[in-house]
């Protein structure tokens, strides 16, 4: 789950009238004992028992920051951001997070799936 959230926000004269812009928009996940998690840039390599996954966010303006060293968390930030781009920093955090349960849970929801499955088809 998302550690913490946070925004600041300005108002920003235009020519039609006023403007809404967020000067920052922080989102926080945390990271389990048994996942590492490295950044190179905007690509995030997550590490865990059941193998790497790594991820390229080079598309988006974000910034991406490991905080910690005993309990590790990333921080994801948007500086002076529209509403679709604020949209992206949850987008990020649910990316690494569908990253870290990929490399550390096995589902019992995809293990139900492959006997219902089995017994509608059968070999």
């Amino acid at each position: 789950p998302l550690a913490g959230t946070a925004d600041i926000a300005a108002f920003v004269l235009s020519d039609e009238g006023q403007l809404m812009k967020t000067i920052l928009s922080s989102q926080i996940v945390d990271i389990p004992d048994n996942v590492s998690v490295s950044l190179k840039g905007r690509t995030v390599i997550v590490k865990g028992p059941r193998g790497t996954l790594r991820r390229e966010f080079n598309h988006i303006n974000l910034e991406l920051s490991l905080l910690g060293t005993k309990k590790m968390k990333l921080r994801v930030d948007k500086w002076w951001g529209n509403r679709k781009e604020l949209a992206t920093v949850r987008t990020i955090c649910s990316h690494v997070q569908n990253m870290i349960k990929g490399v550390t849970v096995v589902s019992d929801q995809l293990k139900m799936n492959k006997l219902l499955v089995l017994k509608l088809i059968p070999m």
